[in-house]
């Protein structure tokens, strides 16, 4: 059976071969005392024996030490560390290869426990080599997962992926069920950290289909938190908090404490992810009291930067500060990467958000150095090349396995060469002309596009002027006209305000159309500029603060007008129904990348709404959803009376019509 292990927010499998050892509850220090007795009085027998002590096999003496490990691996890191060196010591002692590579094995975990990564790996390494010479094959694959790990934890995962693929042929010559699973679910979980979600899934129910037939719950456990990973980054939370509870469940009348500490984790980012910023800091807090009565230090570094996170969503920026530095200086100190890049990204929009943007700078300096050194050019090719070569090793796998019968009554008939070349004529004959056929059809259906998208464009120009503008000018006239047929100087001075307030206006409108109009704004950078300064100055006329984050890592890429007019006019309709309608004294505009998807999202303090009653709004909603289903796009509003209200707005990129 396997140990359960762990990286930030999903489970890593590390493969643990331990035999005959019994799955001891972590707190059963009854049995702890007893083994402890068992070794003293071990060590008194050899004493008193002296030069006939080799009646006693120190063998003995490793099982037990090794029982008391695997007792304290759960739940006592540094004793379990103290007792994984005391078999080494012992093993080399006697010279006892295989002892030796399971002391190594048992060290190397112990150490990654504590977060002494470096020796964590070299321990592996030994063993790996002790492993090949006495051809442990269980034992390597055991290491080569372990390593793997260990790479992740530190954001190197070009040889994270590149050791678990190479424990996988080894689980599968054993046909050991548990370790297949293990390794597919630490690709999964590897491919999902560089946001290759469908092979992140597929990984995930490979491992889930080897785990289920040997009742593996520690196994389907993860399959259900890694699952809900996924459905927090596809923003589905309800269905993520489902599968996390699913997850506890399973694992929580276990000693498996490191296991339960991950699920709270991963409840407590669902949450957040969800603004229940009070259920969020519970869950944090829950796994940062079980890490920390385990010093696993890895995962108390991301616990501090978490429940700092939280602390400065809620606007205490000086707790905030001083749990993520805690955070930081821990992660820095083991060598966390992946940690450290979300705390000093966290501290810097801190700072920011303070103004003092001396310290900003420097954070978000520090996050970008640490950011490039885990996601270089050059890791990035290796990791893509290595990922060919294993999904073309899978295919290859499987073609061999489904068609191996087939491939021999085919290699066994006699095919005519002449009859094969005639096909392969008649074949390529057939596809040229297809293809010809269907590069013309292309074309026109392509210059057909282009015509209507601009005669599109030149009708909504159209209607834009004729709606906005002329109607502005319309009551302008009237207003004017009015002033001249009446004398009364009270009536003529509210009818120059209301002119005044109509061309002002009308400027603003004329601006949003010449911005929508110019084709060098066709950027996703253009919109975000354009939206932070709309916002900013609506919100301010009508006393309301925003918060604007938009993240640093967006690309400048191109999108056509339409998109960008129609994002535009949805967020613009969200900002005037605030207004109007909120009571809300705060709006926080956020802008997010998941994967391909980019969301907007909107949320305000104010009073919220019953779902069920919009007509207040009247067909402002329908409107919202309309223009941003033209651009194949999602618009979502959630609301509660009393709770404020959430509107998020998703799309896709589109290139501009060429």
């Amino acid at each position: 059976m396997g140990k359960i292990r762990k990286v930030k927010t999903t489970f890593l499998f590390a493969i643990i071969f331990i035999g005959s050892i019994f799955k001891l509850q972590a707190q059963n220090l009854v049995v702890a005392d007893s083994l402890t007795k068992e070794i003293e009085k071990y060590d008194k027998q050899k004493k008193l024996l002296k030069d006939n002590s080799y009646s006693l096999k120190d063998t003995v003496k490793l099982n037990l030490l090794n029982r008391l490990w695997a007792l304290y691996s759960r739940n006592n890191y540094k004793k379990a560390l103290f007792y994984s060196n005391e078999m080494l010591i012992l093993s080399e002692k006697i010279n006892y290869k295989e002892g030796i590579s399971k002391a190594l094995v048992r060290l190397g975990i112990s150490n990654d426990d504590l977060g002494n990564f470096r020796s964590a790996i070299d321990c592996y390494k030994k063993a790996i080599t002790i492993q090949k010479e006495i051809n442990d094959l269980q034992g390597q694959t055991e290491s080569y997962s372990n390593i793997g790990i260990v790479y992740s934890k530190q954001g190197n995962y070009v040889e994270a992926l590149n050791n678990f693929v190479s424990a996988l042929p080894i689980s599968i010559k054993l046909k050991d069920n548990y370790g297949i699973g293990c390794c597919y679910m630490n690709m999964g979980i590897v491919f999902k950290q560089q946001s290759k979600y469908k092979d992140a899934i597929y990984n995930y129910m490979t491992a889930l289909k080897y785990f289920t037939p040997i009742n593996a719950n520690d196994g389907v456990a993860a399959c259900y938190t890694n699952v809900g990973d996924i459905y927090i980054l596809e923003n589905d939370i309800d269905n993520a908090i489902i599968n996390f509870k699913k997850a506890i469940t399973i694992v929580d009348s276990t000693d498996e404490k490191f296991t339960i500490s991950e699920s709270y984790h991963s409840l407590g980012l669902a949450y957040l992810k969800k603004i229940d910023y009070d259920s969020a800091l519970f869950y944090f807090q829950k796994a940062f009291a079980i890490r920390s009565e385990l010093g696993e230090k890895y995962g108390i570094a991301g616990s501090l930067i978490k429940i700092g996170e939280i602390y400065s969503k809620k606007g205490n920026y000086s707790e905030a500060k001083k749990s993520i530095s805690d955070g930081l200086k821990m992660a820095m100190s083991i060598g966390g990467l992946s940690n450290a890049r979300e705390g000093y990204k966290m501290l810097s929009d801190i700072y920011f958000k303070e103004k003092n943007y001396k310290l900003a700078y420097e954070n978000q300096v520090k996050f970008k150095e640490i950011n490039d050194s885990i996601f270089n050019e050059e890791k990035e090719k290796k990791f893509t090349q290595l990922q060919l070569n294993y999904q073309f090793q899978r295919e290859k796998d499987s073609i061999e396995t489904e068609h191996s019968n087939e491939l021999k009554l085919i290699n066994s008939e006699i095919i005519s060469k002449e009859r094969i070349r005639n096909y392969i004529y008649v074949g390529l004959s057939v596809i040229v002309v297809l293809l010809t056929v269907t590069l013309i059809q292309r074309n026109k259906l392509a210059q057909v596009k282009r015509l209507q998208a601009l005669e599109e464009e030149r009708n909504r120009i159209s209607r834009d002027l004729h709606d906005d503008l002329g109607s502005g000018l319309t009551g302008i006239v009237m207003m004017s006209e009015q002033i001249n047929m009446t004398k009364s100087s009270d009536f003529q001075e509210e009818a120059i305000n209301d002119i005044k307030k109509t061309s002002r206006l009308m400027v603003d409108q004329m601006s949003d159309i010449v911005w929508a109009m110019n084709s060098k704004n066709d950027t996703l950078e253009s919109l975000i500029s354009y939206l932070r300064i709309y916002t900013q100055d609506y919100l301010e006329k009508n006393n309301i603060q925003l918060i604007f984050n938009a993240s640093a890592d967006f690309e400048n890429l191109e999108m056509s007008g339409v998109h960008r007019r129609n994002i535009f006019l949805v967020v613009k309709e969200t900002m005037n129904n605030a207004v109007k309608y909120s009571q809300a004294s705060l709006v926080e505009v956020s802008l997010e990348k998941n994967r391909n998807q980019y969301d907007i999202i909107l949320t305000d303090n104010g009073i919220g709404f019953d779902k069920e009653k919009t007509r207040k709004f009247g067909n402002g909603l329908v409107n919202m959803k309309e223009r941003m289903q033209a651009i194949k796009g999602n618009f979502n509003i959630d609301s509660e009376v009393g709770k404020g209200t959430k509107t998020t707005i998703s799309f896709h990129l589109n290139l501009k019509y060429t």
